[in-house]
């Protein structure tokens, strides 16, 4: 399965910096595939899996990205952990209340 607009834009936003594990997640979307996707009703889980091993990364293991949405009354979150040499599991949670049927990355507004 290909990975959709919201999956893309959540990993875009979570690996946007200049480290060697961003680069190739960023590098390796084209090709990586869901191996697993759950709606949950406030938000998703997604098991994406990479064509070649991920470098390790030193400390991190897990990143999150706050955000405000239009259709998000408190806002949400994604969330990325390591699930493996060439795995990476994705949460997408609001903050209160239901995720949106329709999910539209231009509403989104980064949290400080």
């Amino acid at each position: 399965m290909e990975l959709d607009a919201v999956e893309l834009f959540a990993m875009a936003m979570l690996f946007k910096d200049a480290g060697p594990l961003s680069s190739a997640v960023r590098e390796g979307l084209a090709s990586a595939t869901v191996v697993e996707r759950k709606n949950t009703g406030v938000g998703f889980f997604t098991t994406i899996r990479f064509v070649e091993p991920l470098p390790a990364e030193s400390a991190q293991s897990q990143w999150d990205w706050n955000f405000s949405h239009r259709s998000l009354s408190h806002g949400g979150s994604f969330i990325a952990w390591r699930e493996g040499a060439d795995c990476i599991g994705l949460e997408g949670v609001s903050h209160r209340g239901d995720w949106p049927v329709s999910f539209d990355p231009t509403d989104v507004v980064e949290r400080s």
